[in-house]
């Protein structure tokens, strides 16, 4: 069965809003103030184990599907704040009243120089994922491969419109850790990735946009 998130593929949706590459990273200051947030309470170990992603895909479905990105980010914040008990939920209420009341209230603030620079470098570092694994891969590139149709331990970013489906490999990546295999929390083993070719015909049928194909790293 897939998940609420896994909507990739299904109809009812509607089409996918392009953007500007000059659209600014944070569309309000709210936005920027929840990633910040995110990553100061990476210190405390807020959304583990898993992390953000677990973290929202484990939102209620009703959730996840009326609220914007970052309104995900800071719902799964929330929860974690909560599940850790760092707040209560009768502090949360309070504040929350608090500032509908009053909405002209300052946002208070928290300098931590060392903590901010040690994240800005994080933010702005390249985390190469190729492992030196010496495993070698069992495909290569012009092989042919059907999808199995199995159920992840926890997160995957395998679509489920892939499922049972065959594609061709276009190209190895090397070895990488590969989290779909795994429950939240738990090392994850490398595993050989590809990219593999799927026509659109072969996963939507006659139906399917024409002369096109979709790639997937798998």
């Amino acid at each position: 069965m897939s998940r609420v998130h896994d909507i990739g593929g299904k109809s009812g949706f509607g089409p996918i809003r392009s953007h500007s590459k000059e659209e600014s990273t944070f569309h309000e200051p709210w936005e920027g103030r929840t990633f910040g947030m995110m990553l100061a309470m990476t210190r405390h170990a807020v959304l583990e184990p898993g992390g953000l992603r677990p973290a929202i895909e484990g939102l209620d479905p009703e959730d996840y599907l009326s609220l914007g990105y970052y309104q995900r980010w800071l719902k799964a914040l929330e929860t974690g704040l909560l599940a850790k008990g760092f707040l209560s939920i009768e502090e949360l209420d309070a504040k929350t009243q608090e500032l509908a009341d009053n909405p002209g209230t300052e946002v208070p603030r928290w300098e931590d120089p060392p903590f901010r620079e040690r994240f800005q470098g994080i933010i702005y570092s390249h985390n190469d994922p190729h492992k030196e694994e010496g495993i070698t891969p069992s495909f290569q590139a012009g092989d042919s491969v059907t999808v199995l149709n199995v159920e992840p331990i926890g997160h995957s970013r395998l679509p489920d419109y892939l499922k049972s489906k065959t594609g061709t490999i276009v190209r190895y990546w090397g070895v990488h850790h590969f989290y779909d295999t795994q429950p939240a929390g738990v090392e994850a083993p490398p595993q050989p990735i590809y990219n593999v070719r799927f026509s659109s015909d072969a996963l939507w049928g006659a139906g399917a946009e024409g002369n096109s194909n979709v790639y997937v790293d798998m």
